[in-house]
């Protein structure tokens, strides 16, 4: 990565107070002149300005400092030599030596180098691309263009039922030979190597046993199994075929697994552990869809749905947070959301309010490869768009968000179950409002409401 570097343009314009129309000759008899110095203070290669840094004069003449836009001036400097320091905490001072001889305008290039080492704020830990002492201002500029095309829960799978399978990790895209860097203290406890576009590696954390991260996609070991590492460990390159990344999973190894078996663990969300960008709500899709319980019967509708018997309510969402999509491109967005909520109201009833999916509480079993399973809260893109398989928008994951209790945990045998549903029996006939509230790993959040005719 490029070393981060200020580069400050002054422009330097001499002004003479008795005639401004003629040059005037530098020499002991004539008047002093009159400076101007300017200049804007910004990163090399980019329109980021430094605010703040202090512009002065030595000897003493003038001070100043930058502004929001980088800018100083200093005026009413007469002539002489001088140096003019350029001074930031966190910054190698800079001096620049001006003689007021010289009376046409210049424009001078400075570079003043940040020394501020990042320091990883309290129960955060680095990117697996963010090696040790970058700088702030390089910190914040990885950070902002962190891109997470998939992520922890997400519905995955193509059109075979038995294919499907629940997406356990952030797929960080970066670009292959890109060096992967431990983001934890720990000890390698496996190397999995499969081929040399699908290997891993497992670090145990040093300080919480059980626990560990997997990096996915990386090839070109520098690690050994059994080695104790630090954090900022260089492990090895992102090499992959398709859209480069690295898979970046949270494990918790179960009781009595071997390492070196990728079914002996569980899977947990990782979000949590990072700094990133996002402000977006996520997205929710309407209409919503109404299936018979336990079946891929859906209601038809013509217009407003009206329903009956035993419900399943199925709501298509993602997440389309500043760091789930390319800034190049956009492409992108189609995140799984962290929580869902929603609540029935309506036709004189006291209003039904649910807690549905909670994917910070969820942990995937990495040894169940079965549709049953990944349909205990998803619903299988056939059964939404049989019609035309085609066409299929896998932008959106389809929750049936009534195949949870109140616990937010993912509920075996939830997609058989008779009693996770909305039993339209329980309510008197007529027409709710049926409202959807989906979260964000960053707790942004919104809603969507429809109307049903429940007809019993």
């Amino acid at each position: 990565m490029r070393k981060t570097i200020i580069a400050i343009i002054i422009s330097i314009i001499l002004f003479n107070c008795s005639d401004k129309n003629n040059p005037v000759e530098t020499n002991q008899n004539s008047e002093p002149q009159i400076i101007t110095i300017s200049g804007v203070v910004n990163y090399e290669g980019s329109n980021v300005f430094v605010n703040g840094a202090e512009v002065f004069t030595i000897p003493a003449s003038k001070t100043t400092r930058t502004d929001e836009n980088g800018s100083f001036i200093l005026e009413d400097i007469e002539s002489g030599n001088y140096r003019i320091a350029f001074v930031k905490e966190g910054w190698d001072s800079t001096f620049f030596i001006l003689s007021s001889s010289v009376i046409t305008s210049q424009e001078i290039d400075i570079s003043l180098k940040n020394n501020l080492e990042y320091h990883q704020p309290e129960g955060k830990l680095p990117w697996p691309h963010q090696r040790s002492g970058l700088s702030q201002i390089e910190t914040d500029e990885l950070i902002d263009n962190v891109w997470v095309i998939n992520n922890f829960g997400q519905y995955q799978g193509g059109d075979d039922y038995n294919s499907l399978y629940y997406h356990d990790a952030f797929d960080l895209v970066e670009d292959n030979g890109t060096k992967i860097y431990s983001v934890e203290s720990g000890i390698v406890r496996a190397i999995m190597e499969f081929n040399e576009y699908y290997s891993m590696v497992i670090v145990e954390d040093l300080h919480n046993p059980g626990s560990c991260w997997g990096y996915s996609h990386i090839y070109y070991f520098k690690v050994n199994e059994g080695d104790v590492i630090s954090k900022g460990t260089y492990l090895g390159d992102i090499n992959f075929q398709g859209l480069p990344h690295v898979h970046l999973t949270r494990y918790i190894k179960k009781e009595g697994g071997q390492w070196n078996d990728y079914m002996n663990y569980y899977s947990v969300a990782p979000d949590d552990y990072f700094l990133y960008n996002d402000d977006t709500p996520p997205v929710i899709d309407t209409p919503f869809y109404y299936f018979k319980n336990n079946s891929s019967e859906m209601f038809v509708r013509n217009g407003t749905a009206t329903l009956s018997g035993k419900v399943d309510i199925v709501a298509a969402m993602r997440d389309a947070g500043e760091f789930a999509h390319s800034k190049d491109t956009n492409f992108g967005d189609r995140i799984s959301v962290a929580k869902i909520e929603y609540s029935i109201s309506g036709n004189g009833i006291n209003d039904i309010n649910k807690k549905s999916f909670d994917f910070t509480k969820i942990k995937i079993d990495q040894g169940i490869f079965t549709g049953d399973y990944v349909t205990n809260v998803y619903k299988f893109y056939y059964d939404i768009h049989s019609e035309d398989p085609t066409s299929w928008d896998k932008i959106f994951s389809y929750y049936t968000i009534t195949n949870t209790d109140e616990s937010g945990e993912l509920i075996l045998g939830a997609g058989q179950s008779e009693t996770l549903c909305w039993n339209t029996a329980d309510v008197p006939d007529g027409q709710y409002t049926i409202t959807v509230t989906a979260y964000d790993f960053k707790g942004n959040s919104s809603s969507v409401s429809e109307d049903v005719i429940v007809q019993n």
